[in-house]
Formats: C-alpha cells, structure tokens, sequence
C-alpha cells in the first residue's frame, strides 16, 4: 500500500525545486533575449555591403562613462587581440546581400563594435557602441556611419538607450506629415498622476523641484526638445502653438517614462488647409426655444448667382437637431449664404439668406437664427375640423348655423299646432 504521506512530501519537493530553479533560470535568459538589425549602407565607392562581419566586446559600464567621442578613440587605439584578452566577445555571421547582420541572444550592457578586416581590406564603417537593453520605444535597427561620410562628431547611429552615467532623457521630436522637422513648436509639460494633471517643475530643462511651472518649451532648429532627469512616472506633452504654416493634430501626448532609459517621442503636425466652419442654432423668434428639422442649403456668391456647394455628388445641406443646433465644416476660407428650404413644422421659411464668413477659428462662432411661428398652421395630428383656438367663424358657417336654429324653433311651433288641433 502506498504511503500518501510520503508521496506527497516528495511531490512538494519537486515543485520547491523547480520553483528555484525557474527563479534562476527566467532572469538569466531574459537578459540574454535582446536583439539588434545592423543595416550597412552602401555609399557608392565599388565597396560591397555583403560578406561582412562585425565583432562585438562588452565592455565595462564603467569604462564608458565621460565623453563618448573619446571613449571610442581610446579603444580604437587597442588592438584586437589585447580587447579579446580583456573582454568577453563574438563575431557575427556575415552580411547578406543587402547588407543586413542579424544580432540575437545579447544580455544587457554595453557592447563595443568593430568591423572584422582580413588582410588588406579597408574598414568600410566607423566603430560604434550598443547600450541594452533598448525600452518599448526604442528602435533595433542600426544604421552604423559609413566611412563614405566624414568622421562623425557624435557617436555614429548609436541606438538610443540611454549610455551609463548620462542622465536620463525625453526627447521629443516634431514632425510634419512629409517627416520635415519643425521648428518653433512650443510646448507645456504635465505629470499625469494619480492625484490628477499637474505642471512639471523645469529648470535649464532639466527637471528640479525649486523649478518653474510656468515654462514653456520650442522646438530647436532640429525639431526637437530635450527634458533630462524626469522622474519615473507618466506624463503628457501639451501642445499650445503650432509652428507656422501648421495644425494641431493631437494637442495632448501621453507617454510612461522609466526614469533610467532614453525616451524618444515622434508627434506630427498638418499643414494647415485654410479651411474651418461655422456653428448656427434655429430658435423660436419669440420664445427663444430651440427648433429641430430646420433644413438649410450652403451656397457660395459668384457674380449675382448663389451656387450650392457641393460634398462629393450632393450639395451641401444641414439639418438642426433637437438642441437646435448645427454646424458646418471642412469649408474653404471665404463668404457662405445659408438658405432655408424647409422650415421647422409649423413655422415660415425665412426670407433671404444667413451670410457667415469662414476664415481661421471661426468654427468657435456661433450664429441664431430665429424663425416666425405660422399662425395658419394645423398640425397633422389635430382631429378633423378642428379649429385653432379663437379662431372666428366664416360666413358659411354662421348661416348654416342660423338655418338649424329656425328650423328647430319652426319644428317646434308646428309641433305645438298640431297638439291644439287634437285636443278641440
């Protein structure tokens, strides 16, 4: 007979096991699980982007702190041989035929990179480093700089996760739809907290907390802000003035900042289209009370002619809804006629026109449009001959009323003669 108790033991000793050896091995692969897509560019000397292959050392975090630029001279300046003794290192496989090297199976840190040259070959890219990991947001590819090109000032298409020691950043960056950067762009920033929307204390643009919060952001000549030393935490790019020449596509940018890698944030603007509308509502001329179903045509004045506009085949009409109200939009800048083609039940159509002007912001105007009750007019649902309330008799009426009454009082007298001859 088996012993439950003792099998049960055993099975509890199992699942302790692997629950710590889950716990050690989870993290250890996840640190191993980043990847990067290393793109060389072809720069047109006769040199050919495939069958290359780049050599990767991790360095110490240490080492790279200070100015990147000399980081990279200093290791430059070391052999390969003397790099392998010192640090750990892999070659990748080689480029395909568009230049392409697939990285895989990188723990964290930082990795310096180098092109592998055999004999005479000349080096074809600049040496550059990798920070890992890379945030969400962040992209994998990597175009390294070219030795076509000058040599760089700023380390060469450096992915963007935040190198050791530098404080860490948001980088915002406007665009317009055509990807030209956008100068002039001027922005608030907010924290989104639990404890509801609040200003972000900045100062230099660096976040401090005797900061102010009253100050506003522009976009360099690059298209670009850059916030340093944010706290963990969300937040929201707010903007107030478009550039120039632009729109407001979306005035609020929500984003989640990690308070440790570098943020990146990519916003467009539209160009503006000259266009806007305008905002009516249809009320009663005397009580004021709003009036739905009140049908209008959007005209446009060329020469001493009122032609409709049209959306697609259709011409443009509106309608009032229960509020009154109506709008209309996505309208060239200029002068518009609004004519009236069917009034609310019971009321006059207008005579003439309502004229508005559409130019910039005139989507915030409002116009009221009153109409006439019509006195004359029966609803549908009243029962059959019914009169308006105080309405006087017409002629007709009056005489076929005279005519019933005689004839009742004449039947009455003929009644009471009758009753005399039979009672002699």
């Amino acid at each position: 007979m088996v012993n439950l108790k003792k099998f049960e033991n055993k099975i509890l000793i199992f699942i302790f096991i692997f629950a710590i050896l889950s716990l050690s091995i989870v993290p250890v692969l996840a640190r191993e699980n980043n990847s990067v897509t290393i793109h060389l560019s072809d720069f047109s000397k006769g040199e050919t982007i495939s069958n290359r292959k780049l050599k990767l050392w991790k360095i110490s975090d240490e080492f790279i702190k200070g100015n990147l630029n000399e980081k990279l001279r200093d290791l430059e300046n070391i052999s390969e041989s003397d790099l392998d003794n010192k640090y750990e290192n892999r070659i990748t496989d080689p480029s395909d035929s568009d230049g392409i090297i697939n990285i895989s199976n990188l723990s964290d840190g930082t990795y310096y990179v180098r092109e592998v040259l055999n004999g005479s070959e000349k080096i074809h890219i600049y040496s550059f480093f990798i920070f890992l990991p890379l945030s969400d947001s962040e992209s994998k590819d990597i175009f390294p700089k070219s030795t076509g090109d000058n040599p760089p000032d700023t380390p060469p298409d450096t992915p963007p996760g935040n190198p050791p020691g530098n404080p860490p950043e948001v980088e915002f960056i406007k665009v317009s739809e055509e990807g030209i950067r956008l100068k002039d762009t001027v922005f608030e920033i907010y924290e989104n907290s639990p404890d509801g929307i609040k200003k972000v204390p900045i100062k230099d643009n660096n976040y401090d907390v005797n900061g102010g919060l009253d100050e506003l952001f522009a976009t360099d000549e690059n298209g670009e802000i850059h916030i340093k030393n944010l706290p963990a935490g969300n937040y929201i790019f707010r903007e107030i003035k478009a550039p120039d020449g632009y729109k407001i596509l979306e005035r609020d940018t929500y984003f989640e900042f990690n308070g440790r890698d570098k943020k990146v944030l990519r916003v467009t603007n539209k160009k503006e289209d000259h266009k806007d509308g305008y905002r009516f509502i249809k009320i009663d001329g005397e009580t004021k009370m709003p009036l739905k179903g009140a049908t209008f045509k959007v005209t446009r004045k060329v020469d001493d002619r009122y032609l409709a506009v049209k959306r697609g085949q259709e011409e443009y009409t509106v309608v009032s809804d229960d509020s009154g109200n109506f709008s209309v939009d996505e309208l060239e800048y200029g002068k518009y006629y609004l004519w009236e083609i069917k009034a609310p039940e019971g009321y006059k159509l207008l005579n003439g026109y309502v004229e508005f002007d559409v130019e910039k912001d005139s989507s915030f105007n409002k116009i009221e449009i009153e109409n006439e009750r019509d006195v004359a007019y029966i609803s549908p649902n009243s029962p059959p001959n019914s009169k308006t309330p105080g309405e006087i008799p017409k002629t007709g009426d009056i005489t076929l009323i005279v005519l019933t009454i005689s004839g009742i009082v004449l039947s009455l007298v003929g009644l009471s003669l009758i009753k005399k001859d039979t009672s002699k």
